[in-house]
Formats: C-alpha cells, structure tokens, sequence
C-alpha cells in the first residue's frame, strides 16, 4: 500500500466519504473531489480536484458509511510513496523516465499522478495542474515523489 508522508502541508481536513468510494476504494496519493452532497469522491474528471487523500480504504473505521477520510489541500510540500513497483500503477501514470524536476503534475480522470497533459483528460493524461515535482521518482529513492502541492 502507498503513503503519504507529510513534510510541510497546507491544512488537513476529515472529509466524509461516499459510500460509492468505499466499495471501489482508493489509495493514499490519489486525488480526490466532493460529490454534490458535500462527500469524498475519487477525482473523475468532473468538478474539481481539490484534495490528496492521505488515508487508505482499509484505514476506516466502518466502512462503507459514516466514515470520514483524511485529506490534505491547500499548498504544501509532501512525498507520496508506493509499496514497490508494482504499486505504481496505483498512484502515478508514466514511466519513471517520464518524471523531472520542476515539471508541473496533473491529475487523470482516474485521480492518478501524472506527468502528461492534455487538454482533453484521460485515464492517462490530465489537463487541471495539481502540484510540480520536487524530487522525481527512481528506483533508488524506493519510488518516492516529492512534490509541492497547490490544490
């Protein structure tokens, strides 16, 4: 499982989750909107991206209702780490070559990382920019991406 490790944040909120959300989960690193009833939802492409979730699914209390996740928004500086490799797939898109310094970060229709934009979002793209990469991810920093976060 991802973490999110906070070095220096914005301000962090328990937002209730929808139960929707719990059933097809998510994980620490991804990026999360409010639904129209005011609870949690994965980003997917619709309103706006407006948090990073910091808690895992298996982190609450009761699921699948009256739980609240953690999240952070305003600016901040955070790392946001999978397990291993093959955890990537569930918090960035793109290849570890795709990632440099100082290059913006956007959010995909799936609430994943990622260095690609687009103008027309995508599972694989995004096009609202939700923070810059600090330290990109490599293998021998354990896939660690530190980022500045501006949501």
């Amino acid at each position: 499982m991802s973490k999110v490790k906070l070095n220096y944040t914005g301000f962090l909120d328990s937002i209730p989750v929808s139960s929707g959300t719990v059933v097809t989960g998510w994980y620490p690193g991804n990026v999360g909107s409010l639904e129209t009833d005011g609870e949690l939802q994965v980003y997917d492409g619709t309103g706006d991206p407006m948090f990073l979730i910091i808690d895992y699914t298996d982190e609450l209390a009761s699921p699948p209702t009256g739980d609240k996740v953690t999240c952070l928004y305003g600016q901040g500086k955070v790392v946001v780490q999978p397990d291993d490799v093959t955890d990537w797939p569930n918090v960035y898109v793109g290849a570890l070559a795709d990632w440099d310094a100082n290059d913006p970060i956007y959010v995909t229709t799936s609430g994943l990382l990622t260095p690609h934009y687009n103008a027309t979002a995508d599972t694989a793209s995004g096009s609202v920019q939700v923070g810059k990469v600090f330290d990109p991810p490599t293998a021998s920093n354990d896939y660690e991406l530190t980022m500045l976060v501006t949501l």
